[in-house]
């Protein structure tokens, strides 16, 4: 048996050795075999060359975005997230106001703090008789243009009921107690945002005719007159009205086209619109779902309320009468990007509360699947934009916030990095444009509920920097951002004439993708990807196409006629549409790639192998087998197939240069797994992010598969050169 097994390892190494000789005297097969063995080796060191994570890996923010972060602040005295947006205080000035004390609610304390732009000075804090349930909001009842005649009033409501008012001076210092502090008691925890209808004297002081409005989770709506709380010693509550169903937070209007009325849903699917007089209703609008969000109202022309619904539409309702607007009847469905049978789908996820341009002429908001959508006037939807944190698996968390300066929109993010734990989510602050181009974005701690706020600050020159943007987030932090940014990703790379030079430190030796990923790191771990398809997909499907073409070929006539049939059948089929069919049905993986490449390249294979066997078979060795008894399985397996196994060699490395082929075209046409970088994935993201002249980006996983698929062209050709003498050149 010992002897039999060295005979056998010395034929072995005898053909081995002759099939190199004639293999070498093919210059174009060693070209392809040093081709190929450099990206075997570029995949097997693929650790130590490229250490970044191909997917999971970003470029730090320093490098992807520039924006002046001027700080953050924590709340170390309390464990409370803050759930609301932040309050602002600006001060009277005819020329240049500015913002010089912002006010953030986090449990049951309110924290005032000074937001200059290198370090906030906390000031004060007051503590509530619970949890504070409503964002700030500061009205000044005295001028808007002498502070020494200004006078500030804080409003905010608590799960108790409570609506406080607290007074703060300017240069105030000190917790506001005794008489700078009233406050309220109304039937239920205040549910949502406080809106107010501001009444001006000619001086630009407020007058007591002004009126706040505020839901409480006891379904009532009450309005009040501020002035009566913080003054005098008149009942403040001007109406209150009890509904059938929960409360979203008020709109507010009044105008000359529509005088005086308030706009307010219920969880129920009704939108009433009541005089601010006293109350009555004077329309009301009903849906068959739940509203997602409270309505805004447009100074458009006709004035409108909107409003999304839990189906994901978006409503538009005249304001004087409460009829759908022409275009908006039954409401526009948000659609995502993804695309089936030619149609986009529907969004599924939760609407925002939307935010409007001045003028009306377009509308914005997010969804809990991470989409953000532009809608014009008219109904239509301008764009589409799906947010991207680390992942894609992103949801929009707060209500967008529209800057009529910057013409940006400022919105709470959250990645949730694919996985159902809360513990990882990321919050981003997500800046994008008119046109639903990302401006820049900038990961957080926590996350974010509040609506983002901006305050432009008129006084922009190089000694006074101060803060513009402000949020607050989950993790107990107020962030301070300046209002414009640009993000700056994809970087060139670090050795090209005027490429950026990186605050990190890092070297980008191809630059980045637009989400800051090394584009060297994919390129170098996408070799591993396409030697896997490549050979995977080859494997199993000459694997497929041998066993079949021997068995038709040495079988029955009727048994080869049915396997050729089903053969011609797999062979007419259009390949590569047949193989985007396959893959969309079963989902962008890539073991699903393998799968459906190896079904559908195997027939070919079977077409030339049974061929062969037809040949071999006659042969006088094959009845020699068959007159000492050997059976049809050993004659098929242990006599045929040793004969055809250089063939279905020679036909594996054509199939390895398909199948990465394929893989690439699938995945740029945005069916690759999103998970396993490959070069079609990286040609996927050059022409999604419309980044084609970055050549940086486009060409090297371009010509990564150009020579890959040319070095198994190349030793396949050298290979038909043994397999096939008459092909050899003459010496």
């Amino acid at each position: 048996m010992r002897r039999e097994i060295e005979e056998k390892l010395k034929d072995y190494r005898r053909a081995l050795k002759q099939n190199w000789v004639l293999f070498k005297e093919s210059k174009i097969g060693v070209i392809g075999l040093v081709i190929m063995l450099l990206f075997f080796g570029m995949a097997i060191i693929a650790p130590l060359i490229a250490t970044h994570d191909p997917v999971n890996w970003r470029a730090p923010i320093t490098d992807r975005v520039e924006v002046n972060a001027y700080w953050d602040w924590p709340y170390e005295e309390t464990d409370h997230p803050i759930n609301t947006s932040i309050g602002y205080r600006i001060v009277p000035s005819a020329f240049d106001t500015r913002v010089d004390r912002v006010y953030a609610a986090s449990g049951n304390v309110l924290h005032a703090v000074n937001p200059s732009y290198q370090h906030p000075k906390p000031v004060w804090k007051f503590f509530a008789s619970s949890e504070i349930t409503s964002s700030p909001m500061v009205i000044n009842f005295g001028d808007k243009r002498n502070p020494a005649m200004a006078n500030h009033i804080i409003y905010f409501g608590c799960e108790d009921g409570r609506l406080y008012a607290l007074e703060d001076p300017l240069n105030n210092e000190i917790t506001p107690s005794g008489s700078l502090v009233k406050y309220i008691e109304l039937d239920g925890a205040i549910s949502s945002a406080i809106k107010v209808d501001e009444v001006h004297e000619a001086s630009q002081g407020l007058i007591d005719k002004s009126t706040l409005y505020v839901a409480t989770n006891n379904r009532t709506l009450y309005a009040i007159y501020p002035y009566d709380l913080s003054y005098t010693m008149n009942d403040p509550i001007k109406w209150k009205i009890h509904f059938a169903a929960a409360l979203s937070s008020p709109a507010f209007l009044d105008s000359d086209e529509v005088e005086g009325m308030i706009y307010v849903g219920t969880k129920n699917g009704e939108l009433h619109a009541l005089n601010t007089s006293n109350g009555a209703e004077e329309w009301d609008y009903s849906i068959g779902y739940q509203w997602s969000s409270s309505p805004i109202v447009v100074k458009s022309d006709p004035i409108v309320v909107h409003a999304a619904s839990d189906d994901g539409k978006l409503y538009a309702l005249y304001a004087s009468n409460g009829t759908e607007k022409q275009g908006w009847e039954g409401g526009i469905t948000m659609r995502t990007l993804e695309i089936e049978f030619g149609e986009c789908l529907p969004d599924n996820g939760v609407l925002t509360t939307p935010t409007a341009t001045g003028d009306g002429g377009e509308i914005y908001l997010g969804s809990s699947t991470g989409y953000m959508y532009g809608v014009r006037d008219d109904g239509t939807i301008k764009w589409k934009h799906k947010t991207i944190g680390i992942t894609e698996n992103t949801t929009v968390t707060s209500p967008p916030f529209f800057d009529s300066k910057f013409k940006n929109i400022y919105v709470g993010v959250t990645d949730t990095n694919d996985t159902a734990e809360t513990t990882d989510d990321i919050a981003i602050l997500y800046v994008v444009n008119q046109n639903g181009e990302i401006e820049w974005q900038y990961p957080l701690d926590g996350v974010i509920h509040g609506q983002p706020v901006v305050w432009m600050d008129r006084n922009l020159d190089s000694t006074h920097l101060y803060p513009s943007v402000w949020v607050g987030t989950s993790e107990n932090k107020v962030y301070s951002y300046s209002a414009f940014g640009r993000y700056i990703a994809p970087l060139r790379p670090s050795w090209l004439p005027g490429a950026k030079e990186p605050s990190s430190g890092n070297m980008y030796i191809l630059g980045t993708d637009t989400q800051g990923r090394d584009v060297y790191s994919q390129l170098v771990w996408g070799s591993r990807i396409a030697l896997m398809v490549g050979f995977l997909s080859a494997i199993f499907a000459i694997g497929i196409g041998t066993v079949i073409g021997l068995t038709a070929g040495y079988s029955k006539p009727s048994i080869d006629s049915v396997l050729m049939r089903f053969t011609d059948i797999i062979l007419v089929l259009p390949a590569l549409p047949f193989i985007i069919i396959l893959s969309a049905v079963m989902g962008p993986n890539i073991w699903n790639i393998i799968f459906v490449i190896a079904i559908i390249g195997w027939a070919g294979v079977a077409r030339v192998i049974r061929s062969s066997v037809l040949s071999l078979k006659e042969r006088p060795f094959i009845d020699f087998a068959r007159v000492t008894g050997a059976s049809k399985l050993r004659i098929m397996f242990k006599h045929i197939a040793p004969n055809i196994l250089p063939l279905a060699f020679l036909y594996m490395t054509f199939g390895v240069s398909g199948a990465i082929l394929y893989e690439a075209a699938l995945s740029f046409i945005g069916l690759g797994d999103p998970r396993a970088i490959s070069w079609g994935m990286m040609l996927y993201y050059v022409q999604h992010a419309n980044a084609l002249g970055y050549w940086w980006w486009l060409m090297p996983p371009g010509l990564c598969i150009t020579f890959i698929c040319l070095s198994f062209f190349l030793v396949g050709r050298a290979f038909d050169e043994i397999v096939n003498p008459r092909l050899r050149k003459r010496r």
